[in-house]
């Protein structure tokens, strides 16, 4: 596998997403990495094993004894660290263990990935079962499905593979799947042959999204997709994504509803005058005035208009709906904003359906379908009016 790990846009090692996920698992690994992340002037072998030793018993350094110390310290210079220098990820400088990108970027995986809150069980279970490309794969397909056949899964499967579906099939019920319904991951019942998604031990959305990659974001807005689907988006970077592309893909009418300014990101307002230079009409309504007031001021051009009616303020507990884009009332994305993240952002998904009669864009065309008409058919005194809301 070539495929550099997702968010690593740093001068920092390079690895692919299995190596990632197969160094991850050992949490004595994890412990290396997270203690010379707070020293970026890194430590000496001994002690870094007697930090780590630390840790592990919970007690003072003071109150770590010899044999505690070498006993770490044994395990890091036959195990840990070649395997970390191997990978660049760490270096000896004056006898010093340093890390090599330090302190790593926010948006690394090196970040990302020590920055989960969990158990140790539960994180070490959660990146050796994704230690495995087929089974990264297998987790994004059902996360997004539910529940799906060892048959449906396996053309899947066949569609990014080298490998025929016999041999796929046979790995997935010798060794894949029984090992995810071990880890309590997917349940899965050979006799009936079907696979259902139980959760991953640690699974946050945004961090699985940045690690897992395009694996995570099935092709469903191909066209092969079934005009009946409706797909999961996860994370802020990749609903941003999906709908930039929907307003690519806009022709003659665009339609945009956003809660927070937040979600408008500058490339966001670039799409928008790209979009009107095409010669698409855009809508945006908003109760948020700082969102009525920042598209006036960033693209003039767009129909401005302040909902008398919260059509986004549905009935959730813990979450909000974020944003919505509709295209050409042809294809829809609905965004939900989930809980809020250490960084000070939130956690992000979304709905999206593409085609005439795909069950979630007849449900918003024919919700907000008749507003838009309405505007079209408004006096230019009241659109006057409308605009300087």
């Amino acid at each position: 596998m070539t495929a550099v790990a997702p968010g690593n846009q740093t001068t920092g090692p390079t690895l692919d997403t299995t190596t990632w996920f197969d160094l991850l698992s050992n949490r004595r690994t994890r412990s290396v990495l997270a203690t010379l992340r707070d020293r970026p002037d890194g430590l000496a072998p001994r002690q870094l094993a007697a930090s780590i030793a630390s840790a592990e018993h919970d007690v003072p350094i003071r109150a770590v004894t010899d044999e505690q110390v070498e006993g770490v310290l044994t395990s890091l210079r036959h195990h840990q660290l070649p395997k970390l220098e191997s990978v660049s990820l760490v270096t000896t400088d004056g006898g010093r263990v340093i890390l090599a990108d330090s302190p790593p970027p926010l948006e690394s995986p090196l970040a990302v990935a020590l920055d989960l809150r969990g158990t140790d069980d539960a994180i070490d279970a959660t990146f050796d079962a994704l230690a495995s490309e087929t089974r990264r794969k297998l987790v994004a397909r059902l996360r997004t499905e539910g529940t799906m056949s060892v048959t449906a899964l396996t053309t899947r499967l066949e569609e990014t593979s080298e490998s025929g579906a016999d041999d796929l099939a046979i790995g997935l019920h010798h060794r894949h799947l029984p090992k995810l319904d071990d880890a309590g991951i997917v349940d899965y019942d050979p006799d009936d042959e079907t696979v259902s998604y139980e959760g991953l031990p640690v699974d946050e959305e945004t961090w699985l999204d940045r690690l897992l990659g395009d694996q995570t974001r099935p092709s469903q807005w191909t066209d092969n997709s079934d005009p009946s689907d409706i797909w999961t988006v996860r994370g802020h970077e990749h609903i941003v994504d999906r709908g930039q592309e929907l307003f690519d893909r806009a022709d003659e009418e665009l339609f945009l509803m956003i809660t927070s300014d937040g979600l408008l990101e500058p490339t966001c307002i670039e799409k928008l005058h790209d979009t009107l230079d095409r010669g698409v009409d855009v809508y945006l309504g908003s109760q948020n005035e700082a969102v009525r007031d920042l598209v006036r001021a960033e693209a003039s051009r767009v129909m401005i208009w302040e909902p008398q009616l919260d059509w986004l303020n549905l009935p959730l507990t813990d979450e909000t709906v974020s944003r919505l884009v509709m295209a050409d009332r042809e294809a829809v994305m609905l965004g939900l904003l989930g809980d809020e993240l250490a960084n000070g952002n939130y956690s992000e998904r979304a709905l999206t359906g593409e085609g005439h009669t795909n069950p979630l864009v007849v449900l918003v065309r024919e919700t907000f379908g008749a507003r838009l008409d309405h505007l079209n058919g408004e006096s230019a005194d009241v659109l006057s009016y409308l605009l300087t809301r």
